[in-house]
């Protein structure tokens, strides 16, 4: 007969199917790092690392993609589940290649590079007349001045120091913006997250990379909520009439 006293006591059983998200998560990131550990990149054919990668690191894509598909269905989920879920996609689809080249690959990006110092030698943007073609980049002069300030601020000896984690940094400040901007025709925490997911999975690689090129569009993107919010509003159960039956709910992320 079973003694009672040796089961589990009744509360942890809520807490254990709250936690749940954690695993498939956790089992996503573990094999990606096995993955990562075990990915040879010293003989790459004309497909890249499509081919060069472990098998684990699709294993473990496939994982997380089934944990968020799982966590998003549930309307009683908190949204900080998805949330984790679309960290470990940033982390597995951009750190990838910061940690498994040991330089970034892009030729601009090196070009890019020089032009900070260059800010960060001369002290000062430069006129056609002296630096010839060199000056279309002083025609981006906001994007290399900031990033002056950073290595200065960061203390290293150049932007080549962290610049193939530009990737994952650009893709993390789009994410904030991307939930003002469908949260203003959708209040349904599941929508807004699968098209964060979407957008990610579908986000053109190499065009995040260290250059002035994407910060107009993370301004874009921070503006356009904005724009938005006087002819959009978050889709809410009506009454008549077709208004609102009730005031809008709080924030859904």
């Amino acid at each position: 007969m079973t003694d009672l006293s040796d089961l589990p006591p009744l509360w942890l059983v809520p807490r254990a199917r709250a936690l749940w998200p954690a695993v498939p998560l956790a089992l996503a990131l573990a094999l990606w790092l096995y993955a990562v550990r075990h990915t040879d990149v010293s003989h790459l054919d004309d497909y890249g690392l499509v081919t060069a990668l472990h098998p684990g690191f699709w294993a473990g894509l496939a994982v997380l993609t089934a944990g968020f598909w799982c966590t998003v269905r549930d309307r009683r989920r908190p949204g900080g589940w998805s949330a984790a879920y679309v960290l470990g996609l940033l982390v597995m689809e951009r750190a990838t290649q910061a940690v498994l080249y040991p330089t970034p690959l892009y030729a601009w990006a090196w070009k890019h590079d020089g032009v900070v110092d260059h800010l960060l030698t001369v002290g000062g943007l430069q006129s056609a007349d002296r630096i010839g073609d060199m000056a279309v980049y002083d025609q981006w002069p906001g994007f290399f001045a900031a990033q002056a300030a950073l290595v200065r601020l960061l203390g290293v000896d150049s932007a080549a120091m962290y610049m193939a984690w530009w990737p994952l940094a650009s893709s993390l400040l789009l994410l904030l913006p991307l939930l003002l901007i469908y949260r203003t025709f959708t209040e349904d925490r599941r929508l807004i997250w699968t098209a964060v997911w979407l957008f990610y999975v579908a986000n053109w690689v190499g065009q995040d990379y260290f250059s002035p090129s994407p910060s107009p569009s993370r301004c874009i993107s921070v503006c356009w909520p904005w724009c938005c919010a006087g002819t959009a509003f978050p889709v809410r159960a009506t009454g008549g009439a077709g208004r609102p039956s009730g005031p809008p709910s709080s924030p859904c992320w």
